[in-house]
């Protein structure tokens, strides 16, 4: 595939990643995944200008299937927050879906769209799985960490809870329909949302709830 004007593009909602920083000759080599992608390997040759796929990785999912699409709710106090959706094609307009919900909201970190096995797995059997970028992350910036932080902290909890309600609202969930997970920070965040609003949750997955910044573990 020949870049333009010396960019590889990217599909959209997909997290890439530079790899091999030491290499000095005239290949880039970067990977990209998604919610419903493996990574896929890509070499960019910056005097051909062409990118080719180096390695992806296989797994027996149709990927065509799942619609990945990026919302707008309104939390508590009036702040728009981003969330992003993956559910079955065939499942759109089925009504309110069984629904997983995670987020992180902590330390600035960045939770970027990516592959794992158990959301692919979730989608799979008819869930939608949710991911709202909520505050105390830095996915908006650094004003976006600090307005999570410290004795902000509720505005993480309310947004987390901002986007369980405007997914019932919009019809996608229902209260007896939704569960929540997460580890490290985003158990925190768990552990405070099922208690602050026990009636939104059918279940929840809270694994070593702590304000211990853990990057391998983002939900």
């Amino acid at each position: 595939m020949v870049v333009e004007n010396g960019t590889s593009p990217v599909p959209p909602y997909r997290s890439v990643r530079l790899l091999d920083f030491t290499q000095r000759g005239g290949k880039l080599f970067y990977s990209y995944t998604s919610i419903s992608e493996p990574p896929i390997i890509h070499c960019y040759d910056t005097q051909r200008e062409t990118t080719l796929v180096w390695d992806e990785m296989r797994a027996p999912i149709d990927f065509h299937s799942i619609k990945i699409e990026e919302v707008t709710f309104t939390s508590k106090d009036g702040t728009a927050v981003p969330m992003l959706l993956a559910a079955r094609q065939d499942l759109l307009n089925a009504g309110p879906l069984p629904t997983f919900l995670t987020g992180y909201g902590g330390f600035g970190a960045c939770v970027t769209p990516r592959f794992t096995a158990y959301a692919t797995f979730l989608i799979e059997q008819g869930f939608l799985f949710a991911i709202p970028a909520i505050r105390g992350g830095s996915e908006l910036g650094e004003q976006w960490h600090l307005a999570g932080k410290r004795e902000k902290r509720q505005n993480s909890f309310d947004d987390f809870i901002g986007a369980a309600e405007w997914l019932v609202s919009q019809g996608w969930s229902a209260p007896g329909r939704m569960a929540i997970g997460g580890g490290s920070n985003a158990g925190l965040l768990v552990g405070a949302a099922i208690t602050q609003r026990p009636d939104l949750f059918r279940a929840a997955i809270c694994l070593g709830p702590s304000a211990r910044h853990d990057p391998l573990s983002p939900f």
